[in-house]
């Protein structure tokens, strides 16, 4: 982990920290998204984390995939960090993922 990246985020400098989040709206969609890890693939590639975000129970610390984490919302609307995700410097990004991006800015 760079030098400058603190518990809390950025810290200093000019480092920029991209995270991709995986939103997770039940149980069963989380055990699918476990059937498929190939999916979170082209996201990994662009970003320095990884994480899932559910609602708070739904996902066992235990079954969150090796590097990923997991950010859990309770009854409150609080945001709890409940699995870190490493940090890791991105891959090469994607060009399917590259042009849809742009295709969608271009519509807006």
């Amino acid at each position: 982990m760079p030098a400058n990246v603190g518990a809390g985020g950025i810290s200093g400098g000019r480092l920029l920290i991209s995270w991709a989040l995986e939103v997770k709206v039940s149980r069963e969609d989380f055990l699918r998204e476990l059937q498929e890890p190939r999916k979170r693939i082209p996201a990994m590639n662009v970003a320095h984390r990884y994480s899932f975000v559910a609602p708070a129970g739904i996902i066992k610390k235990s079954e969150v995939p090796e590097g990923c984490g997991l950010i859990e919302i309770d009854e409150s609307k609080r945001v709890i960090i409940t699995a870190h995700a490493a940090y890791a410097p991105p891959g090469q990004p994607d060009w399917r993922l590259v042009a849809s991006i742009a295709r969608a800015m271009m519509r807006s």
